[in-house]
This record gives structure tokens, C-alpha cells and sequence, in this order.
């Protein structure tokens, strides 16, 4: 039988105006120490027990498993998302990444794209907020982000399969409607010591590396938010709703 998982609360961590600055101007910005690790801890354990054989990136766990929905409502989450977005906002969609080492999605490496190229929000409404339960850095496959490039519109796109996607020969997974970066921005990493959060704008351009390690995950759940009220498209497999927060 699949245990209770206990609730967890974010830190009381405030974001700063010199944070919201940055964001503006790189479109993420990270936060560290909004999550204690044994929280951390407790957010992996819950997500492990409802994983699929192949730990496939869980969609919409918030549905299925009460805790996720806790974490998307939590004060702090909300009134950091609300600092950068200037509006009043509503949970939208989630998603848990376990990059497990030696699983089929370990070395997962999503391709530059624009989030909000899947709801196609108006710009500047939509984005995500990712916690980062473990610490993320290149060898365990974290984020890359091409600073400044929020300022684009949608980009076009190439369709390509973003969910149970099947490894190439080399046993990486691409997912992610790829984009062109324009010539004019360059790749950073985004690491993150465990129990920060990133938040990062809709059309920053953005993915991720694969996990080449043999002994560290790593585990990060993503949440979008959406500015309330505006029109967006839900998609066709895994349907966005709307979540109340406040």
C-alpha cells in the first residue's frame, strides 16, 4: 500500500526586487533555499511512489496525488510567481522529472524551446516555476536558458514528440518543439543547489542537458502558472484546467 505523504510548506523566503529585476531582464531567476531537504526528500519519496515502471515524466501529478496540489497552492510559490507576473494568477498544469540513472529517461535532454509555444498564452501570461529537490548542474542534466530571449515572440517550431518520446541510438531522449536561437543569445546553464526554486518566462528559450551520471538523479517538479483570466489552449493529451490558489 502506497503511504500517506506528510504536507510540506516553502520557507517563509520572499523574492527581492533585485530578483524580479533579473527575471525582467534574463527571464528566469533562481531562488535558493525555498525548500528544506528533508522536505525534498519527502517530495521525491511521494513522487517514486506513484512512478510508472520506466519513471516517464509524470504529468498533472497534482491530480492524483494530493501533496503536488498542496505545493502548487503554497503562499510562498504563489506570492513569488505574483511578484514577477504582476497579476493575479491560477495554477495551470505540473509535472514531475526524475532523470533516474539508469532508467529509459535518465538522460532525457529537452531541445531549445518556448514553453508557451503549448498553450500559446498571450506573451508574457504564462510560466513555469521549477523546484529543484536534488542539486542540478550539468552532469546530472540541469537546465539551459538563453538569457534575454523572453523578449522574442513564439518562435516557429518543430514538432516533436515531448512525452514517452523514444531514445535515439545513443540512448538520449530529444523532446521539446524545437526552435532556432536566434544568433544574438548565448547558452548559460541554470544550476540549482537543492530546495531552490527557478522561475522562468513562457517564451524564454530553454532546455535541458542529459543525465550522464551513474549515481545521482535529477528529481525536479515543474509547475505552470497563468495569468487569471486570459485565454490559452489546453491541448489535446494531458488537458491544462485551471487551478484556484488563493
Amino acid at each position: 500500500m502506497k503511504k500517506t505523504a506528510v504536507r510540506i510548506k516553502a520557507n517563509p523566503v520572499t523574492i527581492t526586487p533585485e530578483q524580479v529585476q533579473f527575471f525582467d531582464e534574463n527571464g528566469y531567476v533562481v531562488i535558493p533555499g525555498v525548500f528544506e531537504p528533508t522536505d525534498c526528500e519527502e517530495i521525491i519519496r511521494a513522487a517514486e511512489e506513484h512512478a510508472a515502471e520506466d519513471f516517464a515524466v509524470y504529468l498533472n501529478i497534482h491530480r492524483d496525488v494530493p501533496l503536488f496540489l498542496e505545493i502548487v497552492r503554497d503562499p510562498v510559490l504563489v506570492n513569488m510567481i505574483k511578484a514577477v507576473q504582476r497579476s493575479k494568477i491560477v495554477g495551470l498544469n505540473d509535472q514531475f522529472l526524475y532523470k533516474k540513472p539508469g532508467t529509459t529517461y535518465a538522460k532525457q535532454s529537452w531541445q531549445p524551446h518556448q514553453d508557451n509555444a503549448y498553450p500559446k498564452a498571450p506573451r508574457g501570461a504564462y510560466m513555469q516555476l521549477h523546484i529543484s529537490l536534488v542539486a542540478s548542474d550539468r552532469e546530472n542534466g540541469c537546465l539551459y536558458a538563453y538569457p534575454g530571449s523572453q523578449r522574442e515572440e513564439l518562435l516557429p517550431y518543430e514538432y516533436v514528440q515531448s512525452w514517452r518520446e523514444k531514445p535515439d541510438a545513443d540512448g538520449i531522449t530529444r523532446p521539446g518543439w524545437r526552435v532556432q536561437v536566434p544568433p544574438q543569445y548565448e547558452c548559460v546553464d541554470v544550476t540549482a543547489p537543492q530546495g531552490a526554486v527557478t522561475m522562468q518566462h513562457g517564451h524564454l528559450i530553454h532546455g535541458s542537458h542529459p543525465n550522464l551520471t551513474r549515481d545521482r538523479a535529477r528529481s525536479q517538479y515543474s509547475i505552470a502558472y497563468i495569468n487569471e483570466g486570459v485565454p490559452f489552449e489546453q491541448g489535446k493529451g494531458s488537458k491544462k484546467i485551471p487551478i484556484a490558489v488563493e
